[in-house]
This record gives C-alpha cells, sequence and structure tokens, in this order.
C-alpha cells in the first residue's frame, strides 16, 4: 500500500522507519496518515501501534525459500534467518507481550515479513544480486540440514563459494525497493 492508497478518515500518525540507523530504535516521521489502521489495510509495508495508529516501513524484510524443501525444512530454514536478520538489526525487536492474565511473553518483530519461495535458478540469482548490491544477508545451504549444531553448520557453510552454494534460504532486510530488485523472480510463498 502506499500513502495514496490508503483511505481518509480520522488523523493518525504515521511512523516511518529508516534503514540508515541499524542499531538506534526508529524515529518517528512527520508524515500524517487520515485513518487509524485496521485489517482492511493492513499490508506488508504498514504495521500498527498498539494505540491502532499506522507505522510505515521504508524497508522490507523478505525471505526466500526453494520452493520444492518440505513443510518442516520451510519452516526450520524461515526460523534460522529470521534469526541472523534480528541479530543484524535488535531494533526490529518491539516489546514484550502481555495477555489479559497478566502472563508474560516474548517480544517479536515490529515489522512484518514477506515469505517469497523461488526455484533454485532464482534463489542463485537473488543470492548473486544480493552479494553485487553489498547487501548482508542470513543465507541457508542446503548441507546444513546434515548437520546438528552452529560449529558444524558454520563449516559446512564455509566449503562453498557463491557461484557453487546450494541457497535454500535467504533473507534481507533493506530500503523496499533495493529488496524488491534482489529478489525479482521470486513469487509470494503459497
Amino acid at each position: 500500500a502506499s500513502m495514496r492508497s490508503m483511505p481518509a478518515g480520522s488523523a493518525a500518525e504515521i511512523m516511518q522507519f529508516s534503514a540508515a540507523s541499524t542499531h538506534k530504535r526508529p524515529r518517528p516521521s512527520k508524515a500524517w496518515l487520515s485513518k487509524p489502521c485496521d485489517i482492511v489495510f493492513f499490508s506488508l509495508e504498514w504495521g500498527a501501534t498498539p494505540n491502532g495508529q499506522c507505522l510505515m516501513f521504508d524497508t522490507k524484510f523478505a525471505i526466500v525459500l526453494k520452493d520444492d524443501l518440505p513443510v518442516w525444512q520451510k519452516l526450520n530454514v524461515t526460523a534460522f534467518l529470521t534469526s541472523g536478520i534480528v541479530a543484524q538489526f535488535p531494533d526490529i525487536i518491539g516489546e514484550p507481550y502481555r495477555d489479559r492474565a497478566g502472563n508474560l511473553y516474548n517480544p517479536l518483530s515490529i515489522q512484518p515479513v514477506i515469505v517469497l519461495s523461488a526455484d533454485q535458478a532464482a534463489l542463485g540469482a537473488i543470492h548473486r544480486r544480493a552479494l553485487e548490491r553489498g547487501i548482508e544477508t542470513s543465507l541457508y545451504v542446503e548441507e546444513m540440514f546434515s548437520t546438528g549444531h552452529d560449529v558444524a553448520n558454520r563449516a559446512v557453510f564455509a566449503e562453498f563459494a557463491p557461484e557453487d552454494a546450494k541457497v535454500v534460504g535467504i533473507a534481507l532486510r533493506a530500503d523496499k525497493k533495493i529488496v524488491d530488485k534482489i529478489t525479482k523472480g521470486a513469487r509470494m510463498h503459497p
């Protein structure tokens, strides 16, 4: 959604999150929206604050998975790749959750995540484009499925170069337009 496509209504502040500051809390922009967020207008570029105000991100958080992986592997790879992005951008984590009974739960990402899928050739091209643009990514290669811990994962990962890596998943967070260019050829995960 773009600001132009957002509906008119009562005033609500839009907070725009900048990719320029990777380790500081995002700052709100001076942009204004004329209607509070609701489920109809929520998208991958918009979120909402606890009081219903809209948030607009100038970044995109995308994960691209190999399209023919079994479901359990897709879930496993998604979890690992997400942890890498969170480590790179700790400001993406919001406040803890609390239910009505007062139980406390871990904080989650403040930014929506788009999950895409692609075949092996498209994943290789996405990986190459990210490297060419100097975008740091989280990457998971097929051989990591045969290991059982981080040290072994890093050892098997180091055995491959970009031209021969069997990429099964890649995650990145950068300016929306850059992410769109890098992930060209991937499609929304079904």
